[in-house]
């Protein structure tokens, strides 16, 4: 196979487009026909039954074989798949739902995978998930595809429609009138999942300006690449305009399926009082650092603020301590026995909040609501979901509605602005010294 490009193998009976295929990395290579006798393709409330065995392009043996027969019962999850950046030209905009979405389970399965006689294993996620390890390996019964503005060239050409006619004629393709609507409703998608909107102003007293760097480690390897190359990453900055002095840094951890720029309202709030978000050089007071995010980045702030003895303060978005889960035993997991080291908020959506003494992964989260720590504060934002925590509840309210289930029943400007003051009121008490944090 070509580096970055895809083979597609399909059984007999299948006639899929070539010219769908270039939305994966550099496009396809190979379409290669199979015959895949004795295949199988199974999900149930436990777990997914899965068999392949076919010869590739270069005659090796190619052999996949997965039993989930997992005690527990799944926790799927919608899950919306944008094309990936690593697509190097696409023709067109897919739009994949994947419905009831999971990944395989490592625990209770039997991986059986092979190329050529050579044993393979999948990757893991690094944490748990619905309290059990996961692997990169995942499945959806049930995708949803969609192609958005699909490659034209030349103008488009208007439509002769006679008044009552159910027929549109369209070079030698005869639409009917009801398809015509649809093609046009398809047209209309992208306007209506992503409406215009504008932030609101910053409040505070400095102009905010934004910069991009990539920072690079030579210290580490890239783990999750196997090209020997250092471990770097990228950073948008938002940070005080022409300021003199420095500033606390406070760093943001986007979720799982979420962005960099998944919290611009509160970024530039934040920096609009005198914060760096993200970090600039000179700017910086490297005694005074925070971190926050959302969901799995979350997560993952939390526990930099327990590894870390140079964190002033941790605020996080609906997300569990999952660096404080040190094992599982029974079934159960086994959290760190000691108190969480810096001031730490929590703020949840209706989400979760009902439900932290019931999901395991919480178990933490619910302790700091029964018997919290003086410098443990929580706070509940009602009327949102989970991803209303975001600034996609702005970007696409339809989206929001869509992944969390669920109406927001109020404005999402005016959440999300309460959670820009509350992190303000939280990190001007802790970075800066400024005033005293009661919590919402």
């Amino acid at each position: 196979m070509a580096p970055g490009r895809l083979d597609v193998y399909h059984q007999a009976s299948l006639h899929p487009n070539p010219a769908k295929y270039d939305i994966a990395g550099k496009g396809l290579a190979n379409m290669v026909e199979r015959e895949l006798a004795g295949a199988t393709y199974e999900v149930d409330a436990f777990g997914v039954q899965a068999h392949y065995e076919f010869r590739d392009i270069h005659d090796r043996a190619v052999v996949i074989n997965i039993r989930e027969q997992n005690p527990r019962t799944r926790k799927p999850f919608g899950l919306l798949a944008p094309m990936g950046a690593a697509a190097a030209a696409p023709s067109a905009m897919p739009l994949v739902l994947l419905h009831d979405f999971y990944f395989v389970r490592k625990r209770h399965t039997a991986f059986e995978i092979s190329i050529d006689g050579q044993g393979h294993q999948p990757d893991h996620l690094p944490i748990p998930l619905d309290f059990s390890r996961m692997t990169f390996a995942r499945y959806s019964p049930r995708p949803l595809i969609a192609t958005l503005n699909p490659a034209l060239e030349g103008p488009l050409e208007p439509l002769a429609v006679a008044v009552g006619e159910p027929e549109v004629q369209v070079g030698e393709t005869t639409l009917s009138l009801a398809w015509a609507v649809l093609l046009v409703f398809i047209a209309l998608i992208p306007a209506l999942v992503f409406p215009p909107y504008e932030l609101p102003e910053p409040t505070g007293q400095y102009a905010v300006a934004t910069a991009f760097d990539t920072f690079t480690d030579e210290n580490r390897i890239e783990a999750y690449r196997a090209t020997g190359a250092y471990r770097s990453v990228n950073v948008e900055f938002w940070y005080p305009q022409g300021a003199d002095g420095v500033f606390p840094l406070v760093i943001f951890s986007h979720g799982g399926l979420g962005i960099r720029r998944s919290n611009v309202l509160l970024y530039q709030e934040l920096a609009s009082h005198g914060y760096v978000v993200g970090g600039v050089y000179d700017l910086v007071d490297t005694d005074s650092i925070g971190v926050m995010g959302h969901s799995l980045g979350g997560s993952a702030a939390s526990g930099i603020g327990r590894q870390r003895t140079d964190i002033g303060a941790v605020m996080a978005l609906e997300a569990p301590f999952m660096d404080d889960i040190v094992g599982v035993e029974d079934d159960e997991f086994v959290f760190v026995n000691e108190d969480y080291p810096v001031p730490v908020l929590n703020v949840y959506s209706d989400s979760a909040w009902g439900h932290l003494t019931e999901w395991p992964q919480y178990a933490r989260n619910a302790a700091l609501l029964s018997d919290p720590q003086t410098n443990a504060f929580n706070a509940h934002i009602g009327g949102v979901g989970h991803l209303g925590l975001t600034d996609l509840a702005l970007s696409s309210p339809f989206l929001v509605q869509l992944l969390d289930g669920t109406r927001a029943t109020g404005k999402s400007t005016e959440s999300l602005g309460v959670i820009s003051r509350l992190s303000l009121e939280f990190f001007d008490c802790y970075l800066k010294n400024q005033g005293e944090f009661v919590g919402q």
